[in-house]
Parts: C-alpha cells; sequence; structure tokens
C-alpha cells in the first residue's frame, strides 16, 4: 500500500515532533502514540424527552452459539427507562449572566448489563447514567470533578478526556492514559481540576482514554454557554431553547471483543460495521435482524421520540459521540442553520439554511437552528408529524452488517407518533448542506493575518497490513506506530525524554522510535503559528483530533479516481499557488475529517504548552496505533512531578487487583 511520496532531499522525515515556544526557538519533537488504554449545573437525564413505552408484552430473541455478553442468563437486566429524554434540555439562562465559580462534581464510575436498544450489553455508568451526566458552565468556571473507579473486577483501569477543551495551564488534566497520567486503578479515585478559558464557550464532550471504553458508554456532554451581552446566542439566532443530542453508532459485543475481531491475524483490515444507532442512549435494534453468528438477548423496544419544546426555533447541540460511523441528519418538516463547529468556528450566516446536514464524524460537533417553521424542497408529503431522519455513513463499513439498520427516523413533537420505516434521504428528496463546504465568521484579530508560520511540517497516514505483522492492521504516522506498554506505568509527562522509547509495547517491528529536531528563529513576543500538512494514503478517510489546540482549516482535498491526492509543499512539483496563506474567513475547529487519498493543511498557534496527543478518532484506527503526540513548550515540572506519584500508587493498587 502507497505510503506518500519521499520528501525531497534537504528536509528530513518527523516521526517524532516537539514544539517550543520559547523567544527565540520553536524546537519539534514528534512521536507516535496509542493510547487506550451532570452540582451546580450536573442534569439529570430525566424529564424532557420521552421514550415511548415498550409494547406490553416485548418480543425476546435469543440466538444460542456466541454471546456478547459474560454471563449466558444476565440478572438483573435494567431496561431504558421510559422517562429518558433523547434531547437533553439545557439552561443557557442559568449560567450566562452569573459570574465565574467553582464547580464541584463526584463521579462514581461503574458498569452494569443495560439495553440502550433492547440488547444486552455490559454499559459504563458515571453515578448509574448512560450517557454521563451533562455539565453546564461559562467561560471562566473552574471545574474540580472527583473520579471513583467503582468498576467491579476492573483490571484495565478508567480515565476521562475532555474533548475540545483548551486546558490552557493543565496539561496533565488532560485525561490521556500513556501521555498526561495513568489509568485509575479499582477502587481508586483522580481529581481534574482544571479552568475554563475565558475566551472558549460552545459545545464540547468529554469521554474514556484509556483502552475502548469510549465505544461501551463512557462518556457525556459538555456545554459552556456564552456570557450574556448585547449580542447574546438567544438573541442574534432568535431561539428560544437549546437541546443536546448526543449521537453516534454502537456496537453490541463489548469493544474489546470488536478489538481482538479487527486485530486478528490475516483479517487485512476489514473495519467492523456496528450494530445500532443511539441518541443520548436510547435506540431500537430490530431483534428480528439478528443472526445466529452475531447472537443477542434481545428485547424489541419503541423508538424513541424527541421531543421539542413550544416555539418553532430551537438550538440543537448535536455531537457524534460513535466509535466509527460518521452521520448525516434531516428534519422531513423545517430546515436547520449552522451556526457553530467545535464549538470554536462559528460559521458565516450566509450560508443557506437546508433540510439536513452532513457528514458529521466521531468526535466532530455542529450547532444549528432548528426551524420548525420552514419547509424545504420536498417530493414527499405524506406524513403529518415530524420526522427526524438520521443515516450512518458506510464509508468506513468495508463488510456489510445485514442487522444494521443505517437509516433510522425518529418522531419530533408527536409523542403517539409511530414510524413503519426508514424515511431515506432518497424518498424525502432533501437538501443537504455539506459540512465540508461550511465557511467561518471573517477573522478580526492577528490570526487573519498570520500568513508566513514559523514552522510547517508534513505527515503521512494510513492503515497498513504488513506481512511481518501477520498481516494485523497497523495505524501509521509517518511509517510509525506506538502502543503504550502498561497503563499504569508512568505517563510520558512524568518520564525524561530519553526513556521515552523504553515505555513502547514490545516487540514490534512497527515501533520506530526516533526524535528529531529541528530550529526557527522568532521574534520577541509575536505569536508563532505551525502548518500541519497531514496526507491520506488511505482509500477511506480519518477524523483527526487534535489535544489542547484549535487550528484553521485551510485547505480540504479529495483525491480524484486514479489520484494520489498528496501534498508537500516542499516539493515544487506538489505545490498549489491557489491555496491560501491566511485562515481569513476558514473555520475554527479541533476536530477536522482527512478525505481519502487527500489531504487538509492545519494552522494554529503554538501557545498552548504541553503534551498532546493527535489521533484518528475512528477507535478501531486509535487502537492499532493511528496516534501521534505534539510537544509545545517547556512541560510543567509541576504536573511530571503529580504525575509520577499518582502512578505509584495506581501502579500499587492494580497489582493487588490481579492478586
Amino acid at each position: 500500500m502507497y505510503a506518500g511520496p519521499e520528501r525531497p532531499r534537504g528536509h528530513r522525515w518527523l516521526p517524532a515532533i516537539a514544539l517550543a515556544s520559547g523567544l527565540c526557538t520553536i524546537l519539534l519533537s514528534l512521536f507516535m502514540l496509542h493510547v487506550f488504554s451532570r452540582n451546580t449545573t450536573v442534569q439529570s437525564t430525566t424529564g424532557h424527552v420521552e421514550h415511548q413505552e415498550p409494547s406490553p408484552e416485548p418480543t425476546t430473541t435469543h440466538v444460542d452459539n456466541f454471546s456478547p455478553i459474560t454471563t449466558p442468563t444476565p440478572t438483573p437486566v435494567v431496561l431504558p427507562d421510559p422517562a429518558q429524554e433523547t434531547g437533553f434540555m439545557l439552561h443557557p439562562r442559568d449560567h450566562s449572566a452569573r459570574d465565574p465559580k467553582t464547580l464541584h462534581m463526584t463521579w462514581n464510575v461503574t458498569r452494569d448489563l443495560r439495553q440502550p436498544d433492547g440488547v444486552v450489553k455490559p454499559v459504563y455508568l458515571i453515578n448509574g447514567q448512560f450517557p454521563g451526566p451533562i455539565i453546564e458552565a461559562r467561560p471562566g468556571d473552574e471545574l474540580v470533578i472527583n473520579v471513583h473507579n467503582h468498576v467491579e473486577n476492573d483490571t484495565e483501569g478508567i480515565s476521562v478526556h475532555w474533548h475540545g477543551l483548551l486546558m490552557n495551564g493543565a496539561n496533565g488534566m488532560d485525561g490521556v492514559v500513556g501521555v498526561t497520567q495513568c489509568a485509575i486503578a479499582h477502587n481508586n479515585n483522580f481529581t481534574y481540576r482544571f479552568t475554563l478559558d475565558e475566551k472558549q464557550h460552545g459545545t464540547y464532550w468529554y469521554h474514556a482514554h484509556s483502552n475502548l471504553q469510549r465505544a461501551d458508554g463512557l462518556y457525556g456532554g459538555i456545554v459552556i454557554h456564552r456570557p450574556a451581552d448585547a449580542d447574546t446566542d438567544l438573541i442574534k439566532y432568535n431561539y428560544e431553547q437549546e437541546k443536546l443530542l448526543l449521537v453516534g453508532d454502537w456496537y453490541h459485543w463489548p469493544a474489546t471483543r470488536v478489538l481482538e475481531w479487527y486485530d486478528k491475524a490475516d483479517h487485512f483490515g476489514y473495519e467492523p460495521a456496528p450494530d445500532s444507532l443511539l441518541i443520548n442512549g436510547l435506540g431500537a435494534y430490530n431483534c428480528s435482524k439478528a443472526v445466529a453468528a452475531r447472537v443477542v438477548n434481545c428485547t424489541m423496544l419503541q423508538k424513541p421520540s424527541i421531543r421539542l419544546p413550544d416555539g418553532d426555533r430551537v438550538r440543537l447541540r448535536v455531537v457524534n459521540t460513535g466509535a466509527s460511523a460518521g452521520l448525516s441528519m434531516s428534519l422531513h418538516h423545517g430546515t436547520m442553520e449552522p451556526i457553530a463547529v467545535d464549538g470554536h468556528g462559528l460559521v458565516d450566516r450566509s450560508t443557506s439554511a437546508a433540510g439536513g446536514f452532513g457528514v458529521l464524524y466521531p468526535g466532530e460537533r455542529l450547532d444549528v437552528i432548528l426551524d420548525k417553521a420552514t419547509t424545504p424542497k420536498s417530493g414527499r408529503d405524506e406524513h403529518s408529524g415530524n420526522i427526524l431522519t438520521i443515516e450512518l455513513d458506510d464509508g468506513n463499513m468495508p463488510l456489510k452488517n445485514y442487522a444494521l439498520t443505517r437509516i433510522q427516523s425518529f418522531p419530533v413533537d408527536n409523542l403517539d407518533a409511530t414510524v413503519e420505516r426508514a424515511l431515506s434521504r432518497r424518498e424525502d428528496a432533501v437538501e443537504l448542506l455539506s459540512l465540508a463546504e461550511l465557511k467561518g465568521l471573517a477573522l478580526s484579530d492577528a490570526a487573519a493575518n498570520a500568513t508566513d508560520p514559523a514552522e510547517t511540517a508534513v505527515f503521512y497516514t494510513t492503515i497498513r497490513n504488513r506481512a511481518t505483522h501477520e498481516n494485523r492492521p497497523a495505524g501509521l504516522f509517518n511509517h510509525s506506530s506506538w502502543i503504550v506498554k502498561d497503563v499504569f506505568s508512568p505517563p510520558l509527562l512524568a518520564v525524561d525524554k530519553a526513556e521515552w522509547a523504553d515505555l513502547a509495547k514490545e516487540p514490534s517491528p512497527l515501533q520506530n522510535f526516533t526524535v528529531s529536531t529541528f530550529e526557527a528563529s522568532g521574534a520577541g513576543d509575536k505569536t508563532r503559528w505551525m502548518d500541519l500538512v497531514i496526507n491520506n494514503s488511505d482509500d477511506k478517510g480519518h477524523p483527526f483530533h487534535l489535544h489542547g489546540q484549535s487550528f484553521y482549516v485551510l485547505v480540504t482535498h479529495k483525491g480524484r479516481k486514479g489520484e494520489q491526492g498528496t501534498y508537500n509543499p516542499f516539493d515544487p512539483a506538489s505545490k498549489h499557488d491557489d491555496y491560501p496563506r491566511s485562515p481569513f474567513n476558514h473555520l475554527l475547529k479541533d476536530t477536522v475529517y482527512i478525505p481519502r487519498m487527500g489531504h487538509v493543511i492545519l494552522r494554529l498557534p503554538l501557545t498552548n504548552s504541553g503534551l498532546w496527543l493527535a489521533h484518528c478518532h475512528i477507535l478501531w484506527h486509535q487502537a492499532v496505533g493511528m496516534s501521534m503526540v505534539v510537544q509545545v513548550g517547556d512541560l510543567d515540572p509541576e504536573a511530571r512531578q503529580a504525575a509520577g506519584a499518582f502512578c505509584a500508587s495506581q501502579k500499587a493498587a492494580a497489582e493487588q487487583v490481579k492478586v
């Protein structure tokens, strides 16, 4: 498989990179990494949106050859709460007008059998909830969240990452096992303490960053409400209520088993297709589609109904929480106007509203104004009630799962409505807005004039099936892949750089760990910018997420048929004179989709010091090594010491669990 062209002589490959923002010098070193490893407003997930009652005599399907759960007769199993919301009500007025303060929360993480879509599965819970509590706050708030690991018989440990939050001055709180902390061992706890950036507001989320627990339910939403002013969002966009939608794919096997399937010898890297779709932890799997090869303990549930408040205009904050699939969303009667992406980036209001949007990839977020008073062009009008249709993208489903209903429709407003089948986009002829074509607001700060980045780095990413690796898939950045050796060992933050290579799991011929450095001059206190050029040599796309940073997406290019679509600014043969030199009018994001056989150019300021993970947000790709770490500036010595001390205690606790 092609891994990208050779770089021209005179500029070295960078399998490991560190970015230092000193007054006169920026030092870069980069290395590859695979890591897995609701009080003031902590909201309960009950009350505003209802789940339709199950049928009086639910149908249960058992298939006998294989069970995705650990016991053949799980008792007791907790069914979804009929009162659980599918669109969580938010409370912007409780936060936008108050002063910043400290929010204290205590989370007890457990794992228990649940049936979110009717199929029994062990699911991670926070204070008994799935999804976890919603965090609502405002810029400047300090969050103090004490996380306890009460997962029975747990040997993996847990951690929590705050997806999209900048974490300025709190690199040690980023929650990445192997990079900034070790895992929280069974019957132990860790307190995350950090202050929300004064300039940051929008839609974010948290999720596990140890092993694969995100795919088994360890996630929840974060909303930072913009402080009230004369141009407050409620007035500017003319809406009355806000809802949060956590939407994503769902697997019936525990995630560890899914990974075993994906990573087995001679599998050739075919990604596992999901089994179902959840909205705020609720779904409805068609038990009759279950096949003998994928046994389920299944109860037929009615489709969840999405209840929206009175009024024509509602702000929906949508998060793709899935492990693998992108999603598109459309409204049968009404329009959606995008106003923000990834929390950071405000969308140019000249963008026309449409009947829906697509595609939103894992980790990405989109804020839209849903207008029920307008009706887009539609070829069909046979349903009196409103319908929200969600389609899972099949770009990473090379093997079809015939039990999966990729296109599902959910009744909106009318709780008595029943949707007998999916209304596809083709039937509705609803015009969808392409998220890849959105433009940001025109910039007025220094970023608009950032035409000469201090550094440019080029990367090539791919999934390779290596004969020397028993044809198992391996995620690569610049031909390197790295897997953390032990989730309870000190993270990179806690050890000297000379010892980083020793933390790699062995043996593996793919773990070529080297550190290359080079210098570039800077001038005074002027903000230094860096361009990241990331080439995708795969026939499938990758949603790329960078921790602790936000970046402007200057270019997104998808290769035409027969074209490699790679770009190297150091190679005159691949140079594009029409490429922008400034992020003016470009979106500010933290997660971006790199198209198949294509590339992106990202520009970011080198202002947030620390060790920051950068990785594909398709969980299975991350699981086989498609990650790297970027170091910006110097590391906080107190954070390094604290990380080392915590890991010493967790290592001892983990050994006791094994005994």
